[in-house]
């Protein structure tokens, strides 16, 4: 391993090996999907999306037909770009997500070719946290391969749109922008864009995942001594992060809901998923025994393939 990255010619010819590897099942499936993904035919799909969504569970009690989740997401973007309140289709999630697929319709004409990118995006931030961590190309393009080709990442491709897609990018890229900020001596800029990318995260889909990345920023800043003289800086930005979710329901507040119901409105949605956990912990039975605790019917206890 040593005489490799001392030899600069075998060292270019690893990474390209790498980047190879990276690349290969990617493309195969995007090749294997081109009709699904990059089809600029969502016009003609939008009221068969709009007739699924009235006649399904989130609308109808008797005798309701079931949507998909990747209907749905198609459905709402559809909707939101025709100017639809967030609030008024279900609003399990804060409707950034579901306005960034309204723009991949504007642009492409297909609510699931920007997940494509954003998909993409995440395996190379992937490989810049690993960069800024490793200080080694090589080692890091490494890592960034396990991560694209790991199964879980893989399946994303298999269920467009989905939010969890679209999230997934913001998420990786708060934590890089934080780690830069923990290595400079004059980290605000930095804060600043932790705080705007941290409130995609939490504008994209519900907000307890931001909320668990915050705390997990604090605790950094709050253990190292050298870095606690930030933690102000980073607290002083995080209005930020309310700012955006705030921008996320501007139409819901001109049309006119004060703009404080917005509050309300995450309250709603925490409730909402609140009650589908059978108990605080139960992701863990899923994460270490594959017993997953459905919430809907009988609440039975699934399993998952992957």
């Amino acid at each position: 391993m040593v005489n490799l990255l001392k030899n600069k010619t075998a060292y270019k010819i690893t990474c390209i090996a790498v980047l190879f590897f990276i690349f290969l099942r990617p493309v195969i499936i995007l090749f294997s999907h081109t009709d699904s993904y990059f089809a600029r035919n969502y016009s003609t799909r939008y009221e068969n999306f709009r007739k699924e969504y009235y006649s399904s569970q989130y609308v109808t009690k008797n005798n309701p037909g079931f949507i998909p989740d990747q209907a749905l997401e198609n459905f709402a973007a559809g909707a939101f770009l025709q100017g639809v309140n967030p609030i008024m289709i279900i609003h399990d999630q804060p409707p950034l997500g579901r306005y960034i697929g309204a723009l991949s319709i504007l642009i492409f004409d297909n609510a699931e070719t920007i997940n494509v990118f954003l998909i993409a995006l995440s395996g190379l931030v992937i490989f810049l946290i690993a960069k800024l961590i490793l200080k080694n190309t090589l080692l890091s393009l490494l890592c960034s391969a396990i991560f694209v080709n790991e199964p879980l990442f893989m399946g994303q491709f298999s269920y467009l749109p989905l939010l969890e897609s679209t999230q997934l990018p913001f998420i990786f890229l708060t934590i890089y922008f934080f780690l830069k900020a923990l290595g400079t001596k004059k980290p605000f800029k930095l804060f600043i864009t932790v705080s705007v990318i941290l409130g995609f995260v939490i504008s994209i889909r519900f907000f307890a995942l931001g909320v668990s990345l915050l705390a997990a920023f604090v605790v950094c800043l709050f253990l190292y001594k050298e870095q606690r003289k930030k933690i102000l800086q980073f607290l002083v930005t995080l209005p930020l992060t309310v700012l955006v979710l705030f921008l996320s329901y501007t139409k819901t507040i001109l049309d006119g809901t004060p703009i404080w119901h917005i509050f309300g409105i995450q309250k709603y949605i925490f409730i909402y998923h609140k009650d589908q956990i059978s108990s605080p912990f139960s992701f863990w039975d899923l994460l270490l025994f594959n017993r997953w605790h459905t919430w809907w019917a009988n609440r039975a206890i699934a399993h998952d393939e992957q």
